[in-house]
């Protein structure tokens, strides 16, 4: 059973029943959805969305009283996952490696690094601290003098000298509605999507995906073997105690280091990657929730997954 704020998701037809639902942040989220917990006697819930993340840890206690699981940790955890500042302030204090951030209050702090990169050869990244999907990213380049959107403007890439031009500065609103900033050198691409399986810290499985477009997270992947990644996903486990299905997304530095770029308070939006490729990930998730062992699993490594547009009749 799903529920989506959309009422022409796509998701819809893959489940027996769907229902529309308000967003997470909506006040009315939560009732509408307790409404058909106890309609459709449902006993497991699996959050989605950052916003509902945060709403349904909090209400976990509550839930568990009504013999239904949820799939996320402690609301305390997952509000420091949902800020990319305060998760790499915590990945530092624990020894792991991010990529060195500087925090930007205003426009005028913003112009004021960007013309300190007019005096080396740096590319840098611009993001919101708690936005999520990739949304907000603007890429600063060197070597561009236009501006190209990705992923349905998802994430932006502009050059250096085109955005601090005058008759560009029409486009800051858009670019940049709301601050602080994080503002960091670019890593390497691509970006590595982690899927992490565990119960109570410690991981089941940890499956390494590299993206085929990394400015664009559903466009495909490619199931990998990086036994760095995979130790790097069974640390974050352990430090953080986890349970249940979560998302980190990683890259690297030019010294070939990995770096933690976001871990998100859920699984990942491209987690149907990983099912497809033949790892039975959601069928896990459901066996965690009757308190049944996973069997050993092959993890499908080589194994490139590529969406395909198509039109079928809608049920609804």
């Amino acid at each position: 059973m799903g529920v989506d704020a959309s009422p022409v998701a796509v998701g819809r037809s893959f489940c027996d029943q769907y229902y529309e639902v308000p967003v997470g942040a909506n006040y009315a989220y939560f009732p509408t959805l307790l409404e058909i917990i106890k309609t459709e006697k449902i006993n497991l819930v699996i959050p989605t969305s950052d916003e509902e993340a945060l709403v349904l840890s909090e209400k976990k206690r509550y839930l568990e009283a009504l013999e239904v699981s949820v799939a996320c940790i402690n609301p305390d955890l997952l509000k420091i996952f949902s800020n990319k500042l305060e998760t790499y302030k915590i990945l530092r204090e624990r020894g792991l490696q991010v990529p060195d951030t500087i925090e930007l209050e205003n426009e005028y702090d913003l112009r004021c690094r960007l013309e300190d990169c007019l005096k080396s050869d740096r590319d840098v990244v611009l993001k919101p601290p708690a936005e999520r999907g990739g949304r907000g990213v603007v890429v600063i380049r060197q070597d561009l003098e236009q501006l190209l959107t990705f992923g349905d403007r998802r994430e932006v890439h502009c050059g250096l000298t085109w955005i601090l031009a005058d008759q560009n500065r029409s486009v800051w609103s858009e670019l940049f509605p709301k601050f602080p900033l994080m503002m960091m050198d670019r890593l390497v691409e691509p970006v590595y999507d982690l899927d992490l399986l565990a119960w109570r810290g410690e991981p089941i499985y940890v499956v390494p995906r590299k993206r085929v477009d990394s400015a664009v997270p559903n466009a495909g992947h490619e199931i990998v073997f990086d036994q760095n990644l995979i130790e790097l996903g069974k640390t974050l486990i352990r430090q953080f105690e986890l349970s249940w299905l979560y998302d980190c997304d990683v890259m690297f530095d030019r010294d070939g280091v990995p770096m933690v770029v976001e871990i998100n308070p859920r699984q990942s939006g491209s987690v149907a990657v990983t099912e497809a490729a033949g790892l039975p990930i959601f069928s896990d998730v459901i066996t965690l929730a009757r308190g049944w062992s996973i069997p050993t699993r092959d993890i499908p490594y080589g194994v490139k997954v590529l969406p395909r547009s198509t039109l079928f009749r809608d049920k609804y």
